[in-house]
């Protein structure tokens, strides 16, 4: 076998068929691949699953189910200080030298981080992609809104729910078309409190998902607030 003293890890990992690897060996060289693989793996899974299951749960043909591996994740990284925690205590019982509980709560801290930092940068993407397909929503409900107008211009008044304006109107009840928010709510009556000066409102509860907004929301007089 080749001397692999200067590439410790490698030495580890390359050694004769007949020299099984040891329990304490194996620690030994995942504790120092882990910072070349651990943290950036969990950055990119953060930073790339967040955007992509927004797209699968605010797509047309998204399952609309909750995103638990990122979760997952981020709960794992919470628990760190547990985990050094446990560290600082098997330090005591076996006697482990200082600069290796330094070492390795550093590692467990660097992994949180990363996870931390991902899921920053991924609900950033992931809220570009959902407003996205809350515009494309606003684009397909101009025959909701058509119809709307119609029934109030017709009867002298606002529709009190969707179904008012089945069939004459519109073919069937609508919705969004989105798995995770599929309701349109029709405000009428006194809960247009809060939208002074419109006969009606059409409101779409677009939260959660660590959105920076809640709501989606059509006036007829556009007297939205800012």
């Amino acid at each position: 076998m080749p001397d692999m003293g200067r590439y410790p890890t490698l030495g580890y990992l390359i050694r004769p068929a007949n020299e099984p690897m040891k329990i304490h060996e194996f620690g030994i060289w995942l504790s120092r691949l882990w910072p070349l693989v651990i943290p950036p793996g969990l950055y990119f899974l953060q930073w790339w699953g967040w955007p992509a299951a927004a797209a699968d749960r605010f797509g047309a043909n998204g399952s609309g189910e909750p995103t638990l591996p990122l979760m997952f994740g981020q709960l794992a990284a919470f628990a760190s200080p547990l985990v050094i925690l446990g560290l600082i205590i098997a330090k005591l019982v076996c006697r482990t030298r200082w600069t290796t509980l330094a070492y390795h709560s550093l590692l467990v801290l660097g992994s949180a981080v990363a996870v931390f930092t991902g899921a920053e940068a991924g609900r950033q993407q992931a809220n570009a992609v959902v407003k996205e397909r809350f515009l494309e929503f606003a684009l397909r409900s101009e025959p909701i809104v058509a119809a709307v107008e119609g029934f109030t211009h017709t009867v002298g008044r606002a529709p009190t729910n969707m179904a008012e304006l089945v069939p004459r109107f519109l073919p069937q009840v609508p919705t969004t078309g989105i798995p995770v928010s599929p309701r349109i709510d029709l405000i009428v009556g006194p809960k247009l409190g809060r939208y002074p000066g419109n006969l009606f409102a059409l409101r779409v509860q677009a939260g959660g998902f660590g959105l920076k907004w809640d709501e989606c929301l059509f006036l007829p007089d556009q007297n939205y607030r800012s």
